[in-house]
């Protein structure tokens, strides 16, 4: 996951960060929300969902949404349906193509500008 990040953070000029757990993910969070979060569902002790459910009980009552992103290597219609149940914006299945992360998260960013769902 961090390699999509530091590539998407190389070509685009955006700052990456990466976590290595949901504690160390919400702490980043706390100290600057980032405009994406990208996730891996199976985070080291905690899930992603754990994250991002926490990330979202954060955001009540602001007018700042994260758009996020979870990243699994599960790839059926249930999965998709769970990620974004759970407060994902969107399912992407590993393994990811960089190019392709890139496009989801300007296809969900021009969404949000345009009047999407993203708040």
């Amino acid at each position: 996951m961090d390699a999509y990040a530091e590539k998407g953070s190389a070509t685009s000029g955006d700052r990456a960060r990466s976590a290595a757990s949901v504690r160390a993910a919400l702490e980043a969070y706390d100290t600057q929300p980032p405009d994406v979060v990208i996730s891996d569902v199976g985070m080291p002790g905690e899930s992603g969902y754990v994250l991002i459910r926490a990330i979202r009980d954060r955001e009540e009552g602001r007018s700042h949404r994260t758009l996020a992103i979870a990243m699994t290597g599960f790839a059926g219609h249930q999965d998709h349906e769970t990620a974004l149940r759970a407060g994902f914006d969107e399912h992407l299945a590993k393994p990811v193509v960089p190019d392709d992360l890139l496009d989801l998260m300007r296809v969900l960013a021009a969404s949000r500008m345009g009047g999407g769902n993203g708040g």
